[in-house]
């Protein structure tokens, strides 16, 4: 259909559309960034809306222009009619490949999976993610794995070890809470604390570390 002129608040954020593993969660950042643009006069490139309003490419900058302009401002967006949702999904998880904020290998993983659970061929899939098919499932088998209910779910960051493995319910918890950051790093954190004796011992505190020992030891031992 084209460029289309309408309100922004007429437009919906369907977070079963959206390709990434965060729902309804915006990377900050980024939309800090299209928030500057647009207040120094640089437009962004039109957002992609199906033909019911639903955003398919853009959830980023149509929130940077509400924050910006009101919620009753006006935005070019590029209208275009999709015979379902799979397709719309599908094209979504495209275009955030090719542009805009990178998607992280746990969002890719996510995709392939939601993908998937709409009967999308995979060999549509690998397309859309600019790959051929026997890569895609060599990726998934690194950086996927299964809950005890057999569900399978995208591995964040740090959690490659858990790859194909069917998860405890710890593991399963650590999978869904983690932010990505890599343990070691936490680990580091700790220790730089602990060397520079800016940990503040409290009963709380003291206890977490006795835990935190007893599980190293245990790890080490294993070792």
């Amino acid at each position: 259909m084209g460029i289309v002129n309408v309100k922004a608040i007429e437009l919906v954020f369907d977070w079963n559309i959206w390709p990434r593993h965060s729902v309804q969660r915006l990377d900050g950042t980024n939309i800090a960034r299209m928030k500057e643009a647009l207040r120094n006069g640089y437009p962004l490139p039109p957002p992609v809306v199906a033909t019911d309003m639903r955003i398919v490419d853009g959830f980023h900058r149509v929130k940077a222009r509400m924050s910006v302009f009101g919620d009753m401002s006006e935005i070019d967006v590029f209208m275009k009619e999709y015979p379902d949702d799979a397709a719309m999904v599908l094209e979504a998880g495209t275009l955030n490949w090719v542009h805009g904020l990178k998607m992280s290998p746990q969002d890719k993983a996510h995709f392939i999976i939601k993908c998937r659970s709409l009967k999308i061929p995979p060999a549509v899939i690998a397309s859309a993610l600019y790959t051929d098919t026997a890569s895609m499932k060599e990726f998934l088998k690194k950086r996927t794995a299964r809950t005890a209910s057999g569900e399978q779910i995208a591995l964040p960051r740090g959690a490659q070890a858990l790859a194909g493995k069917k998860l405890t319910k710890a593991q399963e918890h650590f999978v869904r809470t983690a932010t990505g950051t890599l343990p070691e790093m936490y680990a580091q954190m700790l220790i730089n604390a602990l060397r520079a004796e800016a940990l503040m011992l409290t009963d709380k505190s003291i206890a977490k570390l006795e835990e935190l020992r007893d599980l190293i030891d245990t790890v080490l031992e294993e070792v």
